[in-house]
């Protein structure tokens, strides 16, 4: 593991959502990626001057879920587009990051984009884009 993680700079937050933790796994990389609040002006001597408009990072992950089961795609569909739950982008919920071992309190940052294709044995959502607000307590 890593010697710095997304949890290591995050501060703890309750998700909206708590009914269910998005846990489903892929086979392939989450990517991480993270950036700071910051406007970079360049002078007309090309040096660089940042100014930083907070100092807390922030974090997106994409998960890779271009091939799932039915019941795998249903799940994360209804997450989605469940009022209720994450209301698309509007309410966060509980994810469990794949490698680290910690839970995120996190919104979709997409539109969604369902996969079915014509077998129906396989489905997708190509990459699901979440925004990283903060972890869960650990229980």
């Amino acid at each position: 593991m890593a010697a710095a993680e997304m949890y290591d700079y995050l501060d703890e937050v309750t998700p909206d959502y708590i009914g269910v933790t998005l846990d489903i796994q892929h086979n392939n990389m989450t990517m991480e990626r993270g950036s700071i609040n910051q406007v970079v002006h360049i002078s007309d001597g090309a040096d660089e001057v940042a100014v930083s408009l907070d100092t807390k990072p922030i974090f997106y992950v994409t998960c890779p879920y271009e091939v799932l089961n039915e019941a795998n795609v249903g799940t994360i569909f209804d997450l989605y587009y469940d009022p209720v739950k994450a209301n698309a982008r509007g309410n966060s919920f509980q994810w469990d990051h794949p490698t680290d071992g910690h839970t995120y309190t996190v919104k979709f940052a997409m539109d969604l984009d369902r996969e079915v294709r014509l077998n129906k044995l396989s489905f997708g959502l190509g990459s699901v884009v979440l925004k990283v607000l903060g972890y869960v307590a650990d229980a």
